[in-house]
């Protein structure tokens, strides 16, 4: 028999033992176990030898205990309760460790299984130049939502910083999109950024001047009261390899019923404004 095997038939002989309250005649216990009499010997005797369980004889074939509890004795009552407290008990030296393993591994499979996350499908995350990304966004690729058209406009001074960001390279928040359809991606975060870099582009936005927002001195002088079509080309190839990052979320996300967790930031919601 492998060491394997006398582990599992120690397991069970605790088992059946604990079930039986931590006392049971060995004639009883055999019974239950279904073992022939040497194996069941042979187990017994391992336990013994390892301090789990002691023998008393008295009647026929004796009984067997479980130890490792507090008791009034190797029978009667104080046995039983004891018994009943080892089996709740979690002190280490109460069973073997592979009934411990095994105790504890039941328990979690009972917890995890038929577990189901809400969300099943992936979030995606991709990197795309500004170029490629407003021809996309053009063609109805990426689009602004109607409830995002409304949400509260950023002053000029931060549109002005934030095209300053873009020329120098400065890490901006990704943009949150959400699978709708096949090429149809709905923008449930980024719609200021957005329409930032698509007025700037279409030089429909004047940057403001360096009193009005604090630009960084390699690029103040230059910028300051220009469109795009006034940056030398060095600064308009900038911005348009800029590249920006997509985070793409799961088509099975149900963006209406996490509105706290929306809005604390965890990702985007109908209701939750450009940041």
């Amino acid at each position: 028999m492998s060491r394997q095997t006398y582990a599992e038939d120690e397991d069970q002989f605790v088992k059946e033992l604990t079930n039986h309250g931590g006392s049971v005649g060995n004639k009883a216990l055999l019974e239950t176990l279904d073992w022939g009499e040497d194996r069941y010997s042979h187990i017994r005797k391992r336990l013994i030898d390892k301090g789990l369980v002691k023998v008393r004889r008295g009647g026929p074939g004796g009984t067997v205990y479980l130890l490792g509890q507090k008791s009034d004795g190797p029978e009667g009552e104080g046995a039983k309760q004891g018994a009943v407290e080892n089996k709740k008990s979690k002190v280490e030296g109460d069973y073997p460790s592979h009934v411990y393993e095994k105790l504890e591994k039941g328990l979690s499979e009972s917890i995890t299984t038929g577990f189901v996350p809400a969300v099943l499908g992936d979030t995606s995350v991709t990197s795309m130049d500004i170029l490629t990304f407003m021809h996309r966004y053009d063609d109805g690729v990426y689009y602004v939502p109607d409830y995002q058209r409304d949400s509260s406009q950023w002053d000029i001074a931060r549109r002005s910083l934030f095209i300053e960001s873009l020329i120098n390279n400065i890490t901006v928040p990704p943009l949150f999109v959400f699978p709708k359809a096949p090429n149809e991606n709905e923008i449930v975060d980024g719609q200021q950024r957005v329409a930032t870099i698509r007025d700037f582009l279409d030089n429909n936005l004047t940057l403001v001047s360096d009193d009005e927002a604090e630009y960084r001195d390699n690029v103040a002088p230059i910028i300051q009261g220009k469109k795009f079509n006034e940056l030398p080309p060095a600064l308009q190839n900038q911005i348009e390899k800029y590249l920006l990052t997509i985070v793409k979320l799961p088509a099975e996300l149900d963006l209406e019923r996490s509105p706290s967790r929306l809005n604390r930031g965890d990702f985007p919601n109908r209701s939750h404004s450009d940041s």
